[in-house]
């Protein structure tokens, strides 16, 4: 059996220290490459060391799990939430079937999670999974403002604060970034309008939903238009013109 390389990011010493020596008991299995506190330092790391296992916590202070990876952009390995979440996040976990361990990490756990490790789950799995998990944390925590992209090359985890805007492309849909970066999503818009609903998105036109935020000012004339903070323009339906006037 080949073993697997690991890297721990957590906030908590201690939490790290519990679970390296969990990890020891099993070091058949599992060698760990390292571990880091500071998410900046973790986020170096897992660029650095390409571990195939990442242990990662969901609440750390600056920069919480989702908001790393979205920062690391494809990953190889495969990730293990760790989480001090309540029952109702621990239940949408479960139901997800996303890898987890509560903390502190229980040794019959670590074995459970591990076993699971052995099936490499597919890239489409995954992210189908990903984002049932983030609904039903969203439910809990509004705050959580990330969602998760799937793309032909890879799964990106996106702040919704950075999106201007989504256009439809038959079964796929362009985002529109404030870095100006192309991203192609293989959802389509009716898909995208359910994972960012009550996240600041209104649907002007059949081809397009808007981050209200990013709007500078509507174009009188029929049909009406939107020009964006970039400078891009985005035509309202006319069924939709006042819907859109009442959100302001």
């Amino acid at each position: 059996m080949e073993r697997h390389r690991a890297l721990i990011i957590d906030d908590e010493v201690g939490s790290i220290k519990a679970l390296e020596w969990e990890l020891k008991l099993v070091e058949e299995q599992v060698e760990l490459v390292g571990s880091a506190t500071d998410p900046e330092k973790g986020l170096r790391l897992l660029q650095e060391l390409k571990p195939d296992l990442l242990f990662l916590d969901i609440e750390m202070p600056g920069m919480n799990g989702f908001e790393l990876l979205e920062r690391a952009g494809p990953i190889d390995g495969q990730v293990i939430f760790t989480t001090a979440y309540d029952k109702f996040a621990v239940r949408a976990f479960e139901v997800s079937a996303l890898d987890y361990l509560l903390k502190p990490v229980d040794e019959g756990e670590l074995a459970r999670v591990l076993q699971k490790v052995q099936a490499t789950q597919g890239q489409e799995d995954f992210q189908r999974k990903l984002e049932f998990l983030l609904g039903e944390l969203r439910q809990k925590d509004p705050d959580l403002r990330t969602i998760v992209v799937p793309t032909t090359e890879s799964l990106e985890f996106i702040s919704v604060d950075t999106i201007s805007r989504f256009e439809a492309e038959s079964n796929y849909t362009r985002i529109h970034l404030t870095d100006g970066r192309p991203l192609l999503m293989s959802r389509t818009l009716k898909h995208v309008e359910t994972m960012v609903e009550g996240m600041g998105f209104f649907r002007v036109h059949n081809s397009h939903l808007v981050n209200v935020r990013f709007i500078k000012r509507m174009l009188r004339g029929d049909p009406a238009c939107l020009v964006m903070q970039d400078g891009s323009t985005v035509p309202v339906s006319r069924g939709r013109k006042g819907d859109l006037l009442e959100r302001f």
